[in-house]
């Protein structure tokens, strides 16, 4: 009887079947990883998170600061998911300024508050910091609801940095925020007037969050492109904002133009945005856990003085405090204790100023934890020590 062969096709794909299980398998095993960056890594739920349990020191302005990230990949202590009997918890989400690189742990605003608060107020508090660098509203949003419940929160503050969120908050706009983590990103958009949670690349991001050897491999290439990656990347930044009316002043700046003058992508950002945080504060106050946004100022819009030297001769003509008023509307409807930095940082601009690489200086950090605090105790949360 003549034995019958698998056909040569039939052999390869199945050969071609195992060897990418074997990869997936070791890859898991072996537990490689790819950074995105020295301090960021690819986190299949939030995007990306610092690299978990990385320390390391470096000079800033002639001062060593050191970094310490936790082992869930946060700038921050270690924190039990299960909360401790008789402790209340805020749990904070944001991007680089509540990254808090710049400065020591002990020196971030997150520490200071939770220091402030058991030192003045009458109950035990404990804050936990998932900020990460280059996050938007979105990523915050999912930080918030997949990472942050675990911790039973009492309260959730949303840091709000408007000069770069509203463009990480728009799809249409991947690739022109001057980020190179666009593609790995949530994104929310509006569809039949509802949010919807999607990304730039839907099949690749699938891949990437349900197979690592994908992630590895894909990185590995990536990296392999080197100077060329950055060159594409640069001609398809200048390319898109000529295409979508974003010159000169680019979707970041174009954040603070008048309504009127506003590209219809910008506006849509700022739709989304306010849409995410309509949604962040609705989701809490499902779950009894007070919502508190905080919005950060763009070092160039503390002061007059400097938003002149910054600003004059723009066109279109851009508005000092047109992130505040908007999202001041925004809260107001909400009913929201929102804590807006600009008016508390311009009270104590020698101090606060200058920011350093773009992000609080301990000054920063100390009167952000101030008016944090000021907010907390104003609404009622904070019961202070006689």
């Amino acid at each position: 009887m003549k034995v019958k062969w698998p056909s040569p096709v039939l052999l390869v794909l199945v050969s071609l079947i195992l060897g990418i299980g074997l990869f997936e398998i070791s890859v898991r095993i072996l537990k490689v990883h790819h950074n995105i960056n020295p301090f960021w890594r690819y986190h299949p739920i939030i995007g990306w998170s610092q690299v978990p349990n990385l320390r390391y020191e470096y000079l800033l302005n002639g001062e060593k600061v050191r970094v310490v990230f936790n082992s869930k990949g946060f700038h921050d202590v270690e924190h039990s998911l299960e909360k401790p009997l008789g402790t209340r918890r805020i749990v904070l989400v944001g991007d680089s300024f509540s990254e808090a690189l710049q400065v020591n742990l002990e020196e971030t605003f997150f520490r200071r508050l939770e220091k402030k608060l058991n030192q003045r107020g009458t109950d035990k508090w404990e804050v936990i910091n998932l900020g990460v660098g280059d996050f938007g509203t979105t990523q915050e949003w999912v930080a918030m609801t997949q990472l942050g419940l675990k911790y039973s929160p009492d309260v959730v503050i949303c840091q709000i940095f408007p000069l770069n969120d509203i463009c990480n908050n728009t799809i249409e706009l991947c690739d022109l925020c001057k980020s190179y983590n666009d593609h790995y990103r949530p994104y929310f958009v509006i569809s039949n007037g509802e949010l919807r949670l999607t990304s730039a690349q839907p099949l690749r991001n699938l891949l990437r969050r349900y197979f690592a050897a994908y992630g590895v491999v894909e990185h590995a290439i990536l990296k392999g492109k080197g100077r060329k990656l950055e060159t594409d990347f640069e001609r398809r930044y200048t390319e898109g904002i000529q295409k979508m009316g974003l010159a000169p002043l680019g979707p970041s700046l174009y954040t603070y133009v008048p309504d009127q003058e506003q590209p219809e992508v910008v506006a849509k950002g700022w739709r989304v945005t306010e849409k995410i945080l309509e949604k962040m504060n609705s989701w809490c106050k499902e779950r009894n856990i007070q919502f508190i946004p905080v919005v950060i100022p763009f070092e160039a819009c503390v002061g007059a003085k400097n938003w002149r030297s910054f600003a004059s001769g723009s066109s279109p003509p851009m508005i000092q405090d047109y992130p505040e008023k908007r999202l001041g509307r925004l809260f107001d409807r909400l009913g929201l204790p929102a804590v807006l930095l600009k008016e508390p940082f311009e009270r104590n601009i020698d101090l606060v100023l200058p920011y350093v690489g773009g992000h609080f200086n301990a000054e920063g950090h100390r009167v952000t934890a101030e008016a944090i605090y000021s907010k907390m105790v104003e609404i009622g949360l904070v019961t202070t020590k006689t």
